[in-house]
């Protein structure tokens, strides 16, 4: 959750990338949270931190159909290239649909159609290149982050979407699940249910007491 600063990174708990490299040992990174007030991939690398997670709205980057902000991209990037400059991965979460796009909710209420969201998260790919990994929305299996509660069609279909998306503008980039709340294997099962094998690089989990 954005109030814990240390994160484990867990990239290796796929079967996708288990049939296709051993995994690692565990890798450790920092998460930005809001309000953050100290040069935050100078501190990443003081730590000994490999990476940083950090985050990224998509209400605000394109508050219209095909309309993106500059400053916020511009944002995105410079979090992301300050945390190349020193060395360290950058996993990048998108979450918050705008308005045109939830049937003028916004916020945490999920896109109406999961094929925008596909669209929009290669056309963030695509122009922030500096990122390593997607995480695609935060904790959506509640209530407080995803309006009306867990929906696992719905998710599913929206990282069915945006899987081939972030794919065709970066290949080697990966794709993560929005991170449960605790080991919610059931959520993840339901997923499953729904068709969301092949289409996804890692499982994200929240494991920290706040959860």
């Amino acid at each position: 959750m954005r109030s814990r600063l240390l994160l484990p990174i867990l990239l290796a708990v796929t079967a996708a990338l288990g049939a296709a490299t051993p995994a690692h040992a565990l890798e450790v990174g920092l998460n930005k949270t809001l309000g953050n007030t100290i040069p935050f991939a100078d501190k990443t690398k003081d730590l000994g931190a490999g990476w940083v997670r950090i985050w990224g709205e998509w209400e605000d980057a394109e508050p219209a159909p095909g309309q993106w902000r500059p400053d916020v991209i511009g944002n995105m990037n410079a979090d992301a290239n300050a945390a190349k400059a020193k060395g360290l991965k950058v996993l990048m979460v998108i979450q918050r649909s705008p308005a045109w796009a939830s049937n003028g909710k916004g916020g945490t209420a999920p896109p109406t159609d999961p094929r925008t969201f596909g669209r929009a998260m290669g056309e963030i790919a695509e122009r922030v290149p500096n990122v390593d990994a997607w995480e695609l929305w935060n904790e959506e299996d509640s209530e407080r982050f995803f309006a009306g509660g867990a929906n696992p069609a719905k998710y599913a279909a929206m990282v069915k979407s945006a899987y081939p998306a972030i794919k065709a503008a970066q290949p080697d980039d990966i794709v993560v699940t929005g991170a449960t709340t605790g080991n919610n294997y059931e959520f993840i099962e339901d997923l499953y249910d729904h068709g969301l094998k092949g289409h996804f690089d890692a499982i994200a989990t929240h494991t920290d007491t706040a959860c």
